[in-house]
């Protein structure tokens, strides 16, 4: 079945979420009135709806053809993320929409260009909004449904681009070692890997990212910082990010129970770069969690006073800097130049 809708949203959609008074507030109309607000109709995007158990086939006027939903995801992605409000509320608007978009996907059972277009779009914005909202209480960002739906499009993609092998796919090296990256330490993701093609298995970025799952994997957790500062995609560094949690806590406690001592001082600055920290307060913060304690310029380690808490994620200040070299569109597009030079402040990081 091809969908016939030509429009982001359907026309019955838009008269029945008006009426009813469910139009969000980047659909509506300017200079609309707070009682009765009017749609945009250049502005509406078809919402995601459960599939009613029972119902007949979908009707191809309320579907909307491969063509136009690239179109509705270089719209959500493009215009709904450059809004000037909390990233939180973005998120929830262009999750549920990108959702819808992916619905219409399934419903005509698209396998070609366009599908994989939108779902390496879909991918990057999820990922990149799991690092924005790490911080964010389960009620605004629940990261474990988000990581849900970045493993469906993740998955979703590999398989388009192993049924159409005969193509050249420019983004699937980049997609490859992402998946590689979000899975990091994975044995399927691992195996995975050895399934693809020699030339793609040893392109620098997936090489890479598979040197820093077996890292992962073995708990060498000082070569597994080292190798985040290779990547340049703050995509890479976005999808590595939900894993630094666990490598830190685990290196805290491997160091408190080895340098556990009254009379020994680890230096402050040696710790930073062991476990890519990249200022005072990110390594108090961190420390502060597992009752390990700092003193001016060095930690002191005591076995007796490490804490069992779960890590809670913070933001990495170098990640930040890297994600404010570009503007957001062009990274969730994928229109970022990865050849570009590193900061000045991190290339001596990188060297050490």
């Amino acid at each position: 079945m091809i969908g016939k809708c030509e429009s982001m949203c359907p026309d019955a959609e838009i008269r029945l979420r008006e009426r009813e008074n469910l139009l969000h507030p980047f659909e509506v109309a300017d200079n609309h009135s707070s009682r009765c607000p009017r749609a945009n109709a250049k502005k509406c995007v078809k919402e995601y709806r459960r599939p009613t158990v029972g119902k007949q086939e979908v009707n191809p006027s309320e579907v909307r053809p491969p063509d136009v939903l690239v179109k509705t995801v270089d719209y959500l992605l493009d215009r709904i993320t450059t809004q000037k409000c909390r990233w939180s509320e973005i998120y929830d608007f262009v999750f549920d929409r990108l959702r819808s978009v992916r619905q219409d996907l399934v419903v005509q059972d698209t396998h070609g260009a366009d599908a994989i277009a939108i779902l390496e779009r879909a991918v990057r914005f999820h990922i990149y909004s799991d690092y924005r909202l790490c911080r964010e209480h389960i009620a605004v960002f629940d990261e474990k449904i988000n990581s849900q739906h970045t493993q469906e499009c993740l998955k979703r993609l590999i398989n388009l681009y192993n049924e159409n092998w005969d193509m050249s796919w420019p983004n699937r090296v980049e997609i490859e070692a992402t998946y590689l990256l979000f899975n990091l330490g994975d044995l399927g993701a691992i195996r995975h890997y050895y399934t693809l093609d020699y030339r793609l298995r040893h392109t620098a970025e997936v090489k890479e990212a598979y040197k820093m799952s077996c890292s992962y994997l073995h708990n060498n957790w000082v070569r597994v910082f080292r190798e985040v500062y290779k990547f340049k995609s703050p995509i890479y560094l976005c999808a590595v990010h939900r894993h630094f949690p666990y490598i830190q806590r685990n290196a805290l406690y491997t160091m408190n129970t080895a340098y556990s001592s009254k009379n020994l001082k680890f230096p402050l600055q040696k710790l930073k770069q062991l476990l890519f920290l990249n200022t005072d307060t990110e390594a108090q913060l961190l420390c502060q969690q597992f009752g390990i304690t700092i003193e001016g310029t060095s930690v002191k380690f005591l076995k007796a006073s490490f804490k069992e808490e779960k890590v809670e994620r913070t933001h990495s200040d170098y990640i930040n800097d890297k994600l404010r070299q570009w503007n957001i569109p062009d990274i969730l597009q994928g229109r970022i130049d990865t050849d570009a030079d590193l900061s000045e402040s991190f290339k001596e990081k990188c060297q050490t």
